[in-house]
C-alpha cells in the first residue's frame, strides 16, 4: 500500500482516497522508475531424464520509464548459484536469454530464477526420471527373433530334405 500526502499551488490538501466531494482534486501520478519483470519462462524439454540437457529460455521487460541494469540468476534447489547473467534494458525493451543445464539427478531439481534480488520464482519443470535403457530391451528381443528365425529355417529344411529323399524312394521302386 502506498499513501500520498501532498497539497495543490492554493494550499489545499490532498488526503486519503478521495477529497472534498463539492471541490474534489484530481491527482495524477506518474510513477519513474526502471521496472524490469520477468514476462514468460519456457522449459524444453518439460520432462527430462537424467543426463539430458535443460534449455530454461527467459523473457525479461522494462515496463518503467527509465533504462537501466539487472542481472538474472539461476539457483538450484541447494541454493547454488548455477549462472548469473548481467544485462542493460531501454525503456520497454526485451531481453531474452536461454540458460543450458544438465539434468543431474532423478527427482526434483528445484530450479529457480531470481531477477535483481527479488523473490524466487520456481522453473516450470516436470521431475526428472532415469532414464529407460531401450538398446538392452531391443538387443534381446532381436536375439530372441534370430534364434526363432534359425529354429525355423532348419525345420524348413529337414522336412524339404525328408520329401526329397522320399521322392528318390519312389522313384527307385518303380
Amino acid at each position: 500500500m502506498v499513501w500520498f500526502e501532498g497539497s495543490d499551488a492554493s494550499g489545499r490538501e490532498i488526503v486519503g482516497t478521495g477529497t472534498s466531494n463539492v471541490e474534489p482534486i484530481e491527482t495524477i501520478i506518474r510513477w519513474i522508475a526502471y521496472e524490469p519483470e520477468l514476462q514468460e519462462i519456457v522449459t524444453t524439454p518439460y520432462r527430462p531424464d537424467v543426463g539430458d540437457i535443460i534449455f530454461i529460455q527467459c523473457r525479461v521487460q522494462n515496463i518503467g520509464l527509465l533504462e537501466g541494469h539487472s542481472n538474472l540468476t539461476l539457483i538450484d534447489g541447494d541454493g547454488k548459484e548455477l549462472e548469473r547473467v548481467n544485462f542493460t534494458l531501454l525503456v520497454n525493451m526485451e531481453f531474452i536469454h536461454t540458460f543450458e543445464v544438465e539434468a543431474w539427478q532423478e527427482g526434483d531439481l528445484g530450479l529457480r530464477l531470481q531477477l535483481d534480488g527479488q523473490e524466487l520464482t520456481p522453473v516450470p519443470i516436470s521431475n526428472v526420471q532415469v532414464r529407460v535403457d531401450d538398446g538392452a530391451n531391443s538387443q534381446a528381443t532381436l536375439l530372441g527373433l534370430s534364434v526363432l528365425s534359425v529354429f525355423i529355417a532348419g525345420i524348413i529344411l529337414f522336412i524339404a530334405n525328408s520329401r526329397k529323399n522320399n521322392q528318390f524312394s519312389f522313384d527307385e521302386e518303380e
